[in-house]
């Protein structure tokens, strides 16, 4: 996994999320997701719906995605 890749976020919801890695920590990673109609579990304020949201998380619980 390399900064760029393309991964699956999990959500708190328990949904997975298009987003992509911006940072490497060790075992973990930073990456940034478009917020969608739901963040931190509850319906999205307008405001913050299409902004990013970002998350650290290790990066075993990611899924790469293919093209």
């Amino acid at each position: 996994m390399q900064i760029g890749t393309k991964v699956l976020v999990p959500r708190t919801g328990g949904r997975e999320t298009p987003g992509e890695v911006i940072e490497l920590w060790g075992d973990h990673v930073r990456v940034r997701f478009a917020i969608g109609d739901y963040f931190h579990g509850k319906p999205a304020p307008e405001l913050i719906k299409s902004q990013w949201g970002y998350k650290t998380i290790r990066a075993k619980e990611l899924k790469e995605v293919t093209n």
